[in-house]
């Protein structure tokens, strides 16, 4: 996980929560700690997604959903190879339902707002 936190972007647009890459940075070990605890328990949840609005021309906008950090560090452990979340503690098996659970809990949110 913590090379997966390293792989983000440090300057990217914050979500919902206000957290940023330096504010995570400061306790990354106990930020770490807290959100595997939270995915071995089966407790972690999806934030909401923050939504921005990008001039697309003359007049329109198109939507832009900016994740929370923690779910943009899951999004990135659930690409890596499947050998390093077992060397981290999880298998493959048991990683993927929670990262296809939030994203299933994230789009759900998306796609209601445009219901």
């Amino acid at each position: 996980m913590r090379r997966c936190f390293f792989c983000l972007l440090k300057d990217a647009a914050s979500g919902v929560d206000g957290m940023t890459f330096q504010e995570y940075e400061k306790n990354l070990e106990a930020n770490l700690d807290d959100l595997v605890g939270r995915l071995k328990r089966k407790a972690y949840r999806a934030r909401l997604v923050r939504r921005k609005y990008i001039p697309k021309g003359p007049g329109k906008f198109r939507p832009l959903g900016i994740p929370v950090l923690k779910d943009k560090l899951l999004q990135v452990a659930a690409t890596q190879n499947p050998t390093s979340h077992i060397r981290s503690g999880f298998s493959a098996v048991q990683l993927f339902p929670i990262s296809v659970f939030s994203f299933a809990a994230s789009w759900s949110v998306v796609s209601s707002q445009w219901s």
